[in-house]
């Protein structure tokens, strides 16, 4: 007898506490081995054993027919827990004057930005938050620096509108120290206080910086008027007192809860991952535990000479110290003259930190070191492709079976192998898309993704179905794409989904473009853009593709050899884009033909180019049967991945061995991935 609705709640409720509880025994524990790690100097992290966990945990998922994306990105948020947990205690140990009530500053009211992240911040770094708002960056700086506050938190840079330059212009004259950092995702809403509808708004509330971020969404309004505040707070106070259908705010949906707002539009941002990086000054600096990943901000001005700059970066090099942020402001009276502000990885307090700083005081004409403080960046454990495949064929067989996911961010990246190519290629550039790394001595990649257009679910489950079983990247159909591409509406549509599905999975995204008409906004959206072989003798087309800043795929027409193929690749590259990648997509004898693979002409084509070749092998295969053979030739050939195509569940085409397209399903796909383990 079934249960009742009530009693099933009641039941996921009480797990959901299980949960919870679980949670926070892990927790505990990870204190623990915090304290044990402070006695031994133990580094922080074993990622050999997170990646013998998280494999395991992935084949276990296959077997209770889970999600292995979904039990991944669950152990990746419970890992980076850990790590932040056991850092913060190790920084309280070595500075416990921060386990105290404190007074932090931040920028605007309640609601604001930078009041969230400082709740953000004090929630895992000091005691009791008191809550001091600002009209002004320099007014958060002076609250610090005459005592009145304990803690400023800044924003200092953006994924969309790039660096805060009024916060680098006052860092170079503050006394003050940095001593945190923290990213907070912005999620940035048009905030109304009555029912209204978007082409009634006239006037919209926010500050600069969310306005420039939503510069694309606030153009589709029309002439609407923009009025700047000094937070986007404010911005919401403004709206609510206003009580007017004409009137909008930009700001967060949470944050406008606290003034009676509601969200009339989400997602308005130009760049999608819309996240701000924080960080956090003190009067004091503070000292960074050994165990703990240190991040070290210095700024300095070198002389007025070429290479001196380069001379200055050869010391961090020759140091083994990865610099992550170069940023340059000019110099009050001074015309002409830099000041350069640098994030590096390191402790102030490592032995090679120090030599370097003492060979750039003696390079630079001024260094000073902001401040040296934890590192907030958790990379996620990475676990190599294969161990996405399931082992038994059962498991193989439950994971063929569409499992949809849940949506949970996380940064995973796809790990390089030991995997090698078996002709020795000439010297090849890597080209990096999104998290996934193409060509040179990378594993061998499948991009797959399906034949034709399907539903939101369907695109869904080929997606599961990608990262699964291990697949590097996710691809649109160019039928589809072109359906798309006849109508602007549908294709914002489309791609936005396509986007939301693909950072869902942690997948890269491959649109395919035909016309210089939708490039731009197609090259905003994808992580690679492919030209089809109709396409590539669209001069301006080629030109377009060249002045983009998102790497490019492009195949070769049936009637280029490799000589005509390399140079359209290097009239690409001519126009500044060096992102470019190469897709074998056979040739014809005669226009009637189908297309044919030359094996020894693509292995001679991985020889001479300097950039990576991936093979389309379903274009000159009919039968399924077929592509196994055809992905290991490509592998032996040189090649540095496979295109591949996915039916879709129910289609037609799985069994049709005559189809113009050779398609995989789900099962299929499994087993060509575990053949190239």
């Amino acid at each position: 007898m079934s249960q009742d609705l009530t009693q099933i709640r009641q039941h996921i409720s009480q797990l959901d506490r299980s949960l919870l509880k679980l949670l926070a025994e892990r927790r505990q524990l990870a204190l623990d081995v915090a304290r044990s790690k402070e006695k031994s100097l133990t580094a922080l992290r074993d990622t050999e054993r997170e990646q013998i966990l998280l494999s395991a945990l992935i084949q276990q998922a296959h077997e209770l027919q889970l999600d292995p994306h979904y039990v991944t990105q669950i152990y990746h948020t419970i890992i980076e827990d850990s790590v932040l947990t056991q850092q913060a205690y190790l920084q309280q140990q070595l500075n416990p004057a921060q386990t105290q009530q404190h007074k932090i500053a931040f920028l605007g009211m309640r609601g604001s930005y930078s009041h969230l992240a400082a709740r953000k911040y004090a929630a895992r770094h000091t005691g009791r938050l008191v809550e001091i708002s600002c009209r002004t960056f320099d007014e958060i700086l002076k609250q610090v620096e005459q005592g009145q506050a304990d803690y400023g938190v800044l924003p200092i840079e953006n994924t969309s509108s790039g660096s805060i330059n009024d916060v680098y212009d006052l860092l170079q004259h503050t006394q003050l120290s940095i001593v945190g950092e923290l990213t907070h995702p912005i999620e940035h809403c048009l905030l109304v206080a009555q029912e209204t509808s978007a082409d009634q708004i006239h006037t919209v509330y926010s500050h600069p910086q969310p306005l420039q971020q939503c510069s694309q969404f606030l153009a589709t309004l029309g002439q609407v008027q923009l009025e700047f505040c000094e937070s986007s707070s404010h911005a919401m106070q403004k709206v609510a007192q206003l009580q007017s259908p004409h009137v909008a705010a930009i700001s967060n949906a949470e944050g406008g809860e606290l003034y009676g707002l509601h969200a009339l539009q989400g997602n308005i941002a130009n760049q999608q991952e819309n996240i701000s990086r924080f960080i956090v000054v003190a009067r004091e600096p503070v000292e960074v535990a050994a165990q703990v990943s240190a991040k070290t901000t210095l700024i300095m001005s070198t002389a007025q000479h070429a290479g001196s700059l380069v001379e200055a970066l050869l010391i961090l090099r020759d140091h083994g110290i990865n610099m992550s942020k170069l940023e340059s402001r000019p110099i009050n009276g001074r015309p002409w003259e830099e000041m350069f502000y640098l994030d590096v990885e390191g402790n102030l307090s490592e032995a090679r930190m120090q030599s370097a700083l003492r060979l750039l005081s003696r390079q630079t004409r001024y260094v000073k070191v902001l401040g040296c403080y934890p590192s907030e960046t958790v990379i996620p454990t990475e676990v190599p492709p294969e161990a996405h495949i399931p082992h038994s064929r059962e498991a193989m067989h439950l994971s063929a079976q569409p499992i949809l996911g849940h949506g949970i961010e996380s940064r995973e990246r796809t790990t390089a192998t030991e995997d090698t190519h078996d002709l020795d290629a000439a010297p090849c550039r890597n080209v990096r898309i999104g998290a996934v790394t193409l060509g040179g001595q990378q594993p061998f990649r499948v991009f797959a993704g399906p034949t034709h257009g399907a539903s939101r679910e369907a695109l869904l489950q080929s997606a599961a179905t990608v990262k699964q079983f291990g697949g590097a990247l996710f691809s649109l159909p160019l039928t589809l794409a072109e359906e798309a591409q006849a109508n602007s509406g549908a294709q914002q549509t489309l791609t936005d989904l396509l986007r939301d599905i693909s950072r869902r999975y942690q997948l890269p995204l491959l649109l395919p473009v035909t016309t210089t008409t939708h490039l731009t906004t197609l090259a905003a959206k994808a992580d690679l853009l492919y030209i089809p072989p109709q396409a590539m003798h669209n001069t301006a087309l080629l030109h377009a593709a060249g002045k983009t800043p998102c790497p490019v795929m492009l195949s070769r027409a049936p009637d280029m050899d490799n000589a005509a193929l390399l140079a359209v690749a290097n009239t690409v590259r001519s126009q500044g884009n060096q992102q470019v990648i190469l897709c074998e997509t056979g040739s014809q004898r005669t226009t009637e033909s189908a297309p044919s693979w030359d094996l020894v002409t693509t292995a001679q084509l991985c020889q001479q180019a300097d950039m990576p070749v991936v093979v389309a092998p379903s274009v000159f295969a009919s039968d399924t049967r077929l592509l196994p053979t055809l992905v290991q030739a490509a592998r032996s050939a040189g090649a540095h991945g496979v295109l591949l195509p996915l039916a879709l569940p129910g289609d037609a085409s799985i069994t049709a061995e005559t189809d113009s397209t050779a398609a995989l399903d789900a099962l299929a796909f499994g087993e060509l991935m575990q053949t190239l383990r």
